[in-house]
């Protein structure tokens, strides 16, 4: 289903429903007094007045577990933790206060259905999934266990609990997809389609509302993920050039649209393996076209960052003591003076007299595993520069690669990518992707290495705990660095806010963090001391709290 993009705390269309009757004590349950249809346009504010009027239920608390936009500046202002924790205690508070309101089974199966619409309209606008997947559980979890949910004498609420794994089955396929991996996707989705049927049947048993509810809205998965699957094996078949049965696609897809509710979301997807299929079949057919192939090459990830509050030459004498002392779960192999052989991410030369140049750390080689046939090996090296800009780089070489092996291989490091098993030699730990990798050694292990040891000191500042590192893509997000109302000022370029509360450099040549570290004066007074980035016509400053 598609729906418009919605904040935390916003309010839904009221829908009016007569309420039942009351003794005074409290809302009460009752029978549904509307036409629970699957795919109405109108059905889910019904649903959603029932719960309110007639049970009490929060439908806005329930519904914001689901949405959690601008959550970080409420919990955490900084942007220094994660915000996940919380964000699952907080709705298993929710969950377990809206589920004791549902005195009926029929009202505890509305609930479920409402968390099915809340769960599907922030699928679409996210792409953290595996928060979204985890609050699921955790209302199952919770629900399960305020209702008692051990016997057959509730087959509603059991129906619409399955719906909403139903839902959780295909955000794990779409992860499956997003990895490019055509077998694992196959697999899940024949998985996804096993569901459809299975649910399917059960509902048959079921004459009430919610039962034919769930057929309405299965029945409809189901023939959207077979009509993918046709789709998908015609797309595999094509571009090996060995489709045999020749699927008339804009026939099928012009009787499916004719006899099916289908969303805006499912007919886009399906209309976009159409066109695919369609230029596939075209190239083919004209034996003049020529095929793109990649014969050999390397891809090079960078995952750049700044460090705040120390500068060059006292980080490379910590990371060059870290390196001897062997610490931390990661441990880099060599530690070389320069690398001045090829520069990746800046210009040579930006300030006079100074080159992109410096310490660089290898790293243990990382390895991916996506699935039993895919399995890659990328060199890894931490590199640090005088001029600030620092870059975890990861490469890898390809060969004998058609575009889409090549988009599947250019899209690893994306913080969207698709879970697999990320593990680096001389550690027993493993990663979901390689963002997360990168993520955990920059802004984990990294501050460790950087940290001074006790009582030490620099001039007249001694720090107050271990310094902090900032990861930032080319689009400009930070994390991990805290944030302030305070502008430094510059004479090019600008201060961009990000989402996670730190303040970015922004201009068209490239993009690096302003970083900041709380230090205090020999135990008494405080200080913001502000870095700018290393650049031409910028100057740092200090800042009093």
């Amino acid at each position: 289903m598609s729906h418009p993009p919605m904040q935390r705390g916003e309010t839904a269309a009221e829908v009016e429903v007569v309420p039942g009757q009351r003794d005074g004590a409290g809302p009460e349950g009752g029978p549904i007094r509307f036409e629970l249809v699957a795919r109405s346009p109108e059905v889910q504010g019904l649903i959603e007045a029932h719960l309110r009027e007639r049970c009490g239920v929060d439908t806005q608390a329930v519904r914001d577990c689901f949405i959690w936009n601008g959550l970080q500046s409420e919990v955490d202002p900084g942007g220094e933790l994660d915000v996940e924790d919380v964000f699952l205690y907080r709705a298993g508070e929710v969950f377990g206060t809206q589920a004791a309101r549902t005195p009926t089974a029929v009202d505890r199966a509305l609930l479920c259905l409402w968390v099915h619409h809340s769960s599907v309209r922030a699928w679409n606008h996210t792409y953290r999934v595996d928060l979204l997947m985890k609050c699921m559980l955790r209302f199952r979890g919770i629900v399960r266990r305020h209702w008692s949910l051990d016997g057959d004498e509730a087959p509603e609420v059991e129906l619409a609990l399955r719906l909403c794994e139903l839902v959780r089955s295909e955000i794990e396929l779409e992860d499956c997809l997003k990895t490019g991996s055509q077998l694992r996707y196959s697999e899940a989705l024949d998985m996804v389609i096993g569901s459809c049927t299975g649910l399917l049947h059960d509902a048959e048993e079921d004459e009430g509302p919610v039962g034919r509810y769930v057929r309405g809205e299965v029945a409809v998965r189901r023939e959207y993920h077979l009509m993918l699957r046709r789709l998908h094996r015609a797309l595999v078949a094509q571009s090996a050039g060995k489709e045999k049965d020749r699927l008339e696609v804009r026939k099928e897809l012009r009787v499916l649209v004719n006899t099916w509710p289908f969303s805006s979301v499912e007919l886009s997807k399906m209309n976009a393996h159409r066109q695919a299929l369609e230029r596939l079949r075209e190239a083919h057919a004209d034996r003049r076209k020529q095929w793109m192939r990649i014969d050999e090459g390397r891809i090079v990830y960078l995952f750049p960052f700044g460090v705040n509050g120390i500068d060059y030459e006292t980080v490379r004498v910590r990371l060059k003591r870290a390196f001897e002392e062997g610490a931390g779960p990661v441990r880099p192999s060599a530690a070389i003076d320069h690398f001045t052989y090829h520069a990746d991410i800046w210009e040579p030369r930006l300030e006079r007299a100074k080159r992109f140049d410096g310490l660089e750390l290898i790293l243990p080689k990382v390895r991916l595993v996506v699935d039993g046939d895919t399995v890659e090996e990328l060199n890894a090296a931490l590199r640090f520069s005088p001029m600030g800009v620092h870059s975890l780089r990861l490469e890898r070489s390809v060969e004998d690669l058609y575009p889409s092996g090549l988009h599947a291989a250019m899209f690893r490091a994306a913080r969207e990518h698709g879970t697999v098993e990320v593990s680096c030699e001389g550690t027993d730990r493993t990663w979901d992707r390689l963002a997360r990798f990168a993520r955990d050694l920059i802004l984990r292990q990294l501050p460790e290495a950087l940290a001074p040891r006790k009582g030490s000191r620099r001039g007249r500042w001694a720090s107050t705990g271990a310094v902090r590192t900032c990861w930032c893509g080319c689009c400009g997000r930070a994390s991990g660095a805290g944030s302030s109302s305070r502008r430094a000022g510059t004479r090019t370029g600008r201060w961009c806010r990000t989402g996670t509360g730190c303040w970015s450099w922004w201009d068209r040549r490239c993009c690096c963090i302003r970083l900041r570290t709380r230090r205090s004066r020999c135990g008494t007074g405080s200080a913001w001391r502000t870095t700018t980035p290393a650049r031409s016509g910028t100057s740092a400053t200090r800042a009093t709290c």
